[in-house]
């Protein structure tokens, strides 16, 4: 599909950029726009496994924190949450946090955090792993979308440049091996 410079093709590359924009956030598992969240977790070493050694690992719904988020627990739900979790550790490239199990069995947690990015402002640009991903899966989805000419040399080209992104974001993606999940 040969785009110039017309409405409809202004079009055509704003509707290539949502839907690669949404592509990335499917392969790491995250939602990339900027956005606070608060999620609570129970806690029970009886029924979770302890990994790594001495923590909990909390699974956030979303990866690619801001900032340290807060950490608070209670004994139950219909608590107020302020008590502060002392000795986190935060991967915030991924979503985890590790919560330290020693006194904290049978609790419930609840964290509260800034994910994703806006490119408003160069301190909310987004990782260039990201971008990178993005702007490769626009040529993808534009191959997806043509019809016509040397289609299948084309199309080898941009599934090379698939697979491209998807390596790029290896490094942002997400497990769930021995994490605990939000509540709700």
């Amino acid at each position: 599909m040969a785009l110039g410079p017309t409405p409809a093709a202004a079009t055509s590359i704003a509707s290539a950029l949502t839907a690669a924009h949404l592509r990335v956030e499917i392969e790491i598992a995250t939602h990339l726009d900027k956005a606070a969240s608060t999620e609570t977790f129970r806690l029970d070493a009886s029924v979770q496994n302890i990994q790594p050694k001495d923590y909990f690992k909390l699974r956030l719904k979303n990866g690619l924190l801001r900032a340290a988020p807060t950490v608070t627990y209670d004994d139950s739900l219909d608590g107020d949450f302020t008590a502060a979790v002392d000795g986190c550790k935060f991967d915030l490239d991924h979503g985890f946090v590790y919560v330290p199990a020693a006194d904290l069995d049978d609790v419930y947690v609840q964290v509260a955090y800034v994910s994703g990015y806006d490119d408003t402002d160069e301190a909310g640009a987004s990782p260039p792993a990201v971008r990178e991903a993005i702007l490769t899966f626009v040529a993808v989805v534009i191959d997806m979308c043509s019809v016509g000419g040397d289609k299948v040399s084309v199309s080898n080209a941009y599934k090379v440049a698939g697979e491209h992104a998807g390596i790029v974001l290896q490094q942002l993606g997400r497990s769930s091996n021995h994490c605990v999940t939000p509540m709700y």
